[in-house]
């Protein structure tokens, strides 16, 4: 129930406050007396467009307010508590101010709204009906809207709406749940990629200290071929290689082992020596 209707500065009206009584209240008066400024009002406050050429001649700001007493209604109260708005003694004050530069801002209880919520509370709150109302039926658009009352379907729309909302935010899980799952599957795949070709590699254990040493090896092996090649010229391939001094050796040993035999367990000693070289040298040739 609209209880005040306050407006300020507004094309004709200075300011004005009128209270209303319960029941019906009759607002009465010649043409161009100012009743339709009072609707426009009412209509401005609900959220209807504003122009600055509206202001009062004169003034930088004109006021719009109204007090409704309203009750409970699971749609309202849904809409003041998405919106913050606190509710004192059933009594909801809707307040509008335009400045001089087309602006306007909304209140609803003292709390900031942006103009669609005052459009929301309006088709909650008041039902305007004016002279030319019939001209409605001739708008497809409408027509929809009489069948749903005539079948006595108002909340119909609503429902459809809710459901709709439902089911697209179930979706929207769905689909989430789905790209998981799919993500899930790719990463399943390349892991059973990724474990085959292990697999076929079949990697053994120590493998690592192996691979590494390996690794060594041909990081250095013109350094190991010199050496290799160095030392096995020098203990078997070149003149006066190692073994050739020790095979020396054993013969010179062996003849003197016909005149003292102690010389014949030495000559024996440079003998396996000389063979000892001799494996060595092969063994650096590999």
């Amino acid at each position: 129930m609209l209880k005040t209707l306050y407006i300020k500065n507004y094309i004709l009206i200075d300011e004005i406050r009128i209270e209303f009584q319960d029941g019906l209240n009759v607002i009465t008066g010649e043409t161009g007396a100012g009743k339709s400024i009072l609707v426009d009002a009412l209509a401005a406050i609900l959220g209807d467009s504003l122009s600055k050429d509206s202001i009062r001649r004169g003034e930088s700001k004109a006021i719009f307010e109204a007090c409704f007493h309203i009750a409970a209604r699971d749609e309202m109260s849904a809409l003041l508590l998405e919106n913050d708005i606190e509710v004192i003694d059933s009594e909801l004050i809707i307040r509008r101010e335009l400045n001089d530069s087309g602006r306007s801002r909304s209140f609803v209880n003292d709390t900031p709204v942006p103009l669609t919520v005052l459009q929301q509370l309006g088709d909650l709150l008041v039902d305007l009906h004016g002279q030319h109302e019939h001209q409605l039926l001739l708008q497809p658009a409408r027509h929809i809207d009489y069948l749903d009352a005539f079948a006595d379907l108002d909340n119909l729309p609503d429902q459809t709406k809710t459901a709709y909302l439902i089911l697209k935010e179930r979706l929207k899980a769905f689909q989430t749940l789905m790209a998981r799952k799919n993500e899930s599957d790719k990463a399943r795949e390349l892991q059973q990629f990724q474990y085959q070709e292990i697999a076929a590699v079949d990697p053994q254990e120590d493998e690592e200290v192996k691979l590494n040493q390996e690794e060594s090896i041909l990081r250095h092996a013109e350094k190991l071929q010199y050496a290799g090649n160095r030392w096995f010229a020098m203990l078997y391939e070149q003149d006066g290689s190692v073994t050739e001094i020790l095979s020396l050796a054993q013969k010179e040993l062996a003849d003197l082992a016909s005149i003292d035999p102690a010389f014949s367990e030495i000559a024996q000693e440079c003998e396996g020596a000389r063979l000892s070289i001799e494996d060595i040298s092969s063994k650096l040739q590999k």
